[in-house]
């Protein structure tokens, strides 16, 4: 059965491609805040914020998401990060500049990677946007007993 992708799927999605990526590297033990980051920081870890999502019915039959994600590194130490935050990003450039996976069957194309670096208090930001076109037509119409117009011939007479 086909399943609508969701913001969790998405999210999940995120976290799970990272995590995949970098097992074999000295970052595999990092950890995914689930919490709001404002207060306390565990270092190191991500963050995954999605900032934006405008989504549209497109000809009564698709859906269409354009998603604007923040993704956050929080170096191990604040105040000397260079050289870990530079190797972050090339890690997550690697990881995102084509695709996300979120299902077996489902990728999400991604045109390109656009970073921050905050220096003076030791994180990197990685902003994603995201464009989601998905068929929702089994999804659109749950009265089973309703019948759809295939052909309609239309005559016009123009005086």
């Amino acid at each position: 059965m086909v399943k609508i992708v969701t913001l969790i799927d998405i999210n999940r999605a995120i976290v799970d491609n990272i995590t995949l990526a970098l097992a074999n590297t000295e970052f595999k033990d990092v950890e995914f805040a689930s919490t709001d980051i404002v207060e306390e920081i565990t270092r190191p870890s991500f963050y995954v914020d999605i900032l934006k999502n405008k989504t549209n019915l497109m000809l009564q039959n698709a859906r269409e998401r354009n998603l604007e994600l923040q993704l956050f590194y929080f170096a191990k130490n604040r105040y000397k990060s260079k050289l870990e935050v530079l190797e972050m990003q090339d890690l997550l450039s690697d990881i995102f500049i084509s695709s996300l996976k979120v299902t077996e069957d489902f990728y999400i194309h991604i045109h390109g990677c656009e970073f921050d670096i905050n220096k003076k208090d030791g994180y990197l930001i990685l902003n994603l946007e995201l464009y989601v076109l998905e068929d929702i037509t089994e999804f659109m119409h749950k009265d089973e007993n309703q019948e759809w117009m295939e052909e309609m011939d239309i005559e016009t007479k123009i005086n």
